[in-house]
């Protein structure tokens, strides 16, 4: 079993469009073969811009991007 995740980068949340459609497809052709699989829809995340090169460079990650950090970590 592989750990497959699916980040599905349509700016639009909700889905309903042919990108979701595909990442969808993707996801339960992998899961029907016996994968573990996760999806990032970016669209659906809220979180702040960074505002300025110092932000870019101390600050904490959101807990909605740590959470997608960790998931890429997660995937083979």
């Amino acid at each position: 079993m592989t750990r497959v995740l699916i980040l599905q980068g349509h700016p639009t949340p909700g889905g309903g469009h042919y990108c979701h459609a595909l990442g969808a497809a993707y996801a339960a052709g992998a899961r029907d073969a016996g994968h573990e699989v996760r999806e990032i829809l970016t669209g659906d995340i809220d979180f702040p811009l960074i505002a300025s090169t110092e932000d870019w460079r101390t600050a904490v990650p959101p807990p909605e991007i740590a959470a997608a950090q960790e998931a890429i970590l997660w995937a083979e």
